[in-house]
């Protein structure tokens, strides 16, 4: 037999033998790093079960579609129980800084491990910040022990600090409260390697489907790209910004380690992901496009030049809603989109309505990736062989 020939025949008998779906059960859904994870896993087909102590706010903010499971943490009934699969799982855990934070999660990984769960990945701190024993460092260092003790395999991420935080329209410490993103800044001219919710979501991912869990490693130190100050940043995006004088006495020590011992850029978000980390500025400019068109404020940029009316369809109709409706269709191009028929209620020039969550064609409608695009796409399933590739695709036919 050729080679050719059985590597088909071996694709085919692959796909004969039932494989058990992966399950993901997401603690922390609807925070920062949460939110994306679950964004991530729902395009790529996982089955995501999201932990909420509100189902209806939960769905608001991940989609009707999610699933969820109502648990309420600290209560004697919790009913995590409930919650969690019968069927082996991996769990991904972010709980809210907290004074009960430690017991929370330790909650989680006992209930897991009881359950059989395949994998951990929890979210910490920075690695200064515990070695400084500022901020959250004791929940995290007792959740950290915790995990350890529990769980057989886990994976530890200390990301730096978040660029969510850092450029925060409600923070009035770390935060740049105006659309232009001018003001006054705790940070700002302090070099952190910032990192965004999304990266960090991404390495979590890659964790989280991966096809040996024996090799993740426990522990992953998640930056950013490059050391930058919140004043470059609002700089490029043509803004201005200036330091805080005199920052709170209850955070100073906490901001002097941000400001002097977070400059340090780790490569193991790059190495999991093969992607590199976003810039501060480019990250900036897409959230202060988003900040104008959802606060109803620019006229100009908004869609048909109507800025009320585009910030409440965003808010009734979001962009992972729309793109999952217009893939339902099959459509297969641009023109596809224009002259076949666009799926009820949604825009006509999607790019227009949807510009800061805007990537492609391609990845709108859900068709042929680039190079790169795929090459994301298997090392995040972790994919690793040229039959595997061929295996997933047979079996997630468009």
């Amino acid at each position: 037999m050729k080679t050719s020939s059985l590597v088909v025949a071996l694709s085919y008998a692959l796909l004969a033998v039932p494989t058990p779906a992966l399950r993901v059960v997401v603690a922390g859904a609807t925070g920062k790093v949460g939110r994306e994870l679950v964004r991530i896993l729902r395009r790529q087909d996982v089955d995501c079960v999201a932990l909420t102590r509100d189902i209806l706010r939960a769905k608001r903010r991940l989609g009707v579609n999610t699933r969820c499971k109502e648990v309420h943490y600290g209560e004697q009934n919790d009913g995590l129980e409930d919650a969690l699969p019968t069927e082996p799982f991996r769990l991904f855990v972010a709980c809210p800084n907290h004074p009960d934070q430690a017991a929370w999660e330790t909650r989680l990984f006992e209930a897991a491990a009881a359950r059989g769960c395949e994998h951990v990945v929890k979210i910490s701190t920075a690695s200064p910040v515990l070695d400084a024993k500022v901020g959250p460092h004791e929940a995290h260092r007792a959740a950290e022990a915790s995990l350890e003790k529990t769980c057989a395999s886990y994976t530890i991420l200390r990301p730096s600090l978040y660029m969510e935080t850092v450029f925060d329209a409600r923070d009035p410490v770390l935060g740049l409260p105006t659309a232009g993103g001018d003001g006054v800044h705790a940070l700002a001219d302090a070099a952190v390697a910032m990192v965004s919710a999304g990266d960090v979501a991404e390495v979590a991912a890659r964790l989280l489907v991966a096809d040996d869990v024996a090799r993740c490693p426990n522990l992953l130190e998640v930056t950013g790209r490059e050391p930058a100050t919140v004043a470059e940043a609002v700089s490029e995006a043509a803004g201005g910004v200036v330091a805080r004088a005199e920052p709170p006495d209850a955070l100073r020590p906490f901001l002097d380690v941000l400001a002097t011992d977070c400059a340090a850029v780790s490569p193991d978000g790059e190495r999991a992901t093969g992607l590199e980390p976003r810039k501060a500025a480019s990250f900036l400019r897409r959230e202060l496009r988003r900040r104008a068109l959802d606060s109803g404020s620019d006229d100009g940029g908004a869609y048909n030049n109507r800025s009320t009316w585009t910030a409440n369809y965003r808010g009734v109709l979001p962009f992972d809603e729309v793109r999952r409706k217009t893939r339902g269709m099959g459509l297969r191009s641009k023109s596809d989109y224009r002259d076949v028929g666009i799926p009820k209620y949604c825009p006509s020039r999607p790019f227009d309505m949807y510009p800061d969550q805007w990537i492609g064609w391609d990845d709108f409608l859900g068709i042929r990736r680039p190079y790169d695009e795929g090459r994301r796409l298997a090392r995040t399933l972790g994919i690793a062989s040229e039959l595997r590739w061929y295996t997933y695709a047979l079996e997630h036919a468009a």
